[in-house]
């Protein structure tokens, strides 16, 4: 018999950092929580979904205040498709945020003392400059929640995209 799965809500958790693959960074007492979808500034409630000795993994349910520094993605498919990671956040913090994190793991991981960090170079354009793109078939195409919501009788059909996050046997029509 299996483990029985109890589910946590963390209330009010402010969202302090990024980390990678998109997953930003809250703590509660001391225990970082990952939460995609997020930036820092932002405070949301957090269904629990992973739970380790050092760390907690899970997803918002309800977003209580939004920072500042958000802004609205330019992709109508963000945070369905597994593509883009960040569109949430201006270009200008994307760039600083992953310059942090390229610091941060060699320092925090490879334990190698980092010296002066020349800036990362920016591109020219700020949307639309993907360099591969990998289209995927399928004969059932992954519904979105809001498909779901407004008819749930929608038919599942054949798509032509991209996979949804973290499952490669799941497409999302585009």
């Amino acid at each position: 018999m299996g483990r029985k799965k109890t589910f946590v809500l963390i209330e009010d958790l402010l969202i302090t950092d990024i980390a990678a693959e998109g997953k930003s960074i809250g703590k509660l007492e001391n225990q970082v929580v990952f939460v995609p979808h997020t930036v820092p500034g932002d405070v949301v409630d957090v269904q629990v979904v992973r739970k380790r000795k050092r760390y907690m993994e899970g997803f918002p349910v309800r977003f209580k205040q939004y920072s500042e520094a958000r802004i609205k993605p330019f992709c109508g498919h963000f945070g369905e498709c597994g593509g883009c990671r960040w569109q949430q956040l201006p270009y200008s913090e994307q760039l600083r945020y992953k310059q942090k994190q390229v610091v941060d793991q060699f320092e925090r991981i490879g334990r190698i003392e980092v010296g002066e960090v020349l800036p990362i170079l920016a591109s020219e354009d700020q949307t639309h400059y993907r360099n591969k793109l990998e289209f995927t078939f399928s004969n059932s195409r992954w519904l979105t929640r809001e498909e779901l919501l407004s008819d749930p009788a929608v038919s599942r059909g054949k798509a032509l995209g991209f996979h949804i996050p973290g499952r490669f046997d799941k497409v999302l029509n585009i």
